[in-house]
């Protein structure tokens, strides 16, 4: 990710080139990056430029706030009512549902999703191609009181790359959620989980374990398991942890 919230647009000259929305805050046009007329005249106003053919500029609704110090990558989207805030990162690809809002320094790996009514807050970091349900809730502080002010005690919470988190599920900070893991619908996580678990409940319990495809895995007495859907073996260790076999 190597440019600010600012567009192509502005940077070599063309039309439409953002500025401040109706609330005084910069943000990029409202609209996609259309490569074949974007680039003609991005190479009459800088012809020294090479300009690879996959760069998509970020799209921000009008109705939006992204501070100026915020990064979006190649291909970002994001809808309405949303609210990215300082120092925070959103790498290329990733989607922001209605009504998100993204706190400062939160990083956002490359394809995620982001459905709508979730707010991340500072202290949590989504690898690649995490996913994260409507009305999820990710919190920052374990014993919040509004008269006491915490900002110094924030603790993190890592997502590990692919992770699903469902609908209306509640992630108390301090935690890891394993690459692949599978977050149930309304299931509430007190502890990290390990990757490819399946989690749900109040409190989260194992239940099972899942493929990087989103499917039930069924381990035999050899310890190996077969996606139904890709076809790519699993391997249960002696530890307990789950890994993938190379394709």
């Amino acid at each position: 990710m190597q440019r600010k919230a600012r567009t192509l647009g502005a940077r070599f000259g063309l039309a439409n080139g953002g500025g401040p929305n109706h609330r005084g805050a910069h943000v990029p046009p409202s609209r996609t990056w259309h490569p074949r007329e974007d680039l003609q005249q991005a190479a009459g106003n800088a012809p020294h430029l090479f300009i690879l053919p996959f760069m998509i500029e970020p799209f921000v609704h009008e109705s939006s706030i992204v501070h100026p110090t915020a990064k979006l990558g190649n291909g970002v989207k994001v809808w309405q009512f949303c609210h990215v805030m300082q120092d925070a990162e959103l790498d290329d690809g990733t989607s922001l549902g209605q009504n998100v809002m993204i706190g400062p320094k939160v990083r956002l790996g490359k394809n995620c999703k982001v459905q709508n009514n979730v707010s991340v807050y500072e202290g949590v970091t989504c690898e690649d191609e995490v996913f994260l349900g409507p009305s999820m809730v990710f919190t920052n502080v374990m014993n919040p009181r509004s008269g006491v002010n915490r900002k110094s005690e924030f603790r993190t919470t890592l997502v590990r790359k692919g992770a699903t988190i469902g609908a209306n599920a509640t992630i108390v900070c301090g935690v890891e959620l394993g690459r692949y893991c599978f977050i149930g619908a309304g299931a509430v996580i007190l502890k990290s989980v390990p990757d490819f678990a399946l989690m749900v409940g109040n409190p989260a319990r194992q239940v099972g374990w899942m493929s990087m495809r989103g499917q039930r895995l069924h381990f035999g007495d050899d310890g190996k398991a077969q996606c139904p859907e890709e076809g790519r073996w699993y391997l249960k260790l002696a530890d307990g942890r789950v890994q993938e076999e190379a394709i």
